[in-house]
């Protein structure tokens, strides 16, 4: 994908004197923002129900790292196409 997006904006780029760079979007997946609440508000507070807390706030923890993550991969990427791309158009 990265090699054919290259491969097209160095092949525009002889067509005319003006090239216009899209970046590739990001997922609308990774533009969720991280909930407010980690865990269901505590009622009884004994050990059951804070078990369950801990529980709830590793899983948000682990899915929004893992989302955070992700987005840095794909903005990496992004600039790294966009910087490939602006090296080979400075060659010219």
């Amino acid at each position: 994908m990265r090699n054919l997006l290259l491969s097209l904006a160095v092949f525009l780029t002889g067509c005319s004197n003006n090239l216009t760079i899209v970046s590739p979007p990001v997922p609308d997946a990774l533009r969720q923002r991280c909930p407010d609440v980690i865990a269901d508000q505590l009622v009884t507070g004994d050990q059951f129900e804070l078990s369950r807390a801990l529980v709830q706030a590793t899983q948000y923890g682990k899915a929004c790292s893992a989302r955070l993550d992700a987005l840095v991969d794909a903005l990496d990427v992004r600039d790294q196409i966009m910087a490939t791309v602006k090296t080979q158009l400075e060659k010219r």
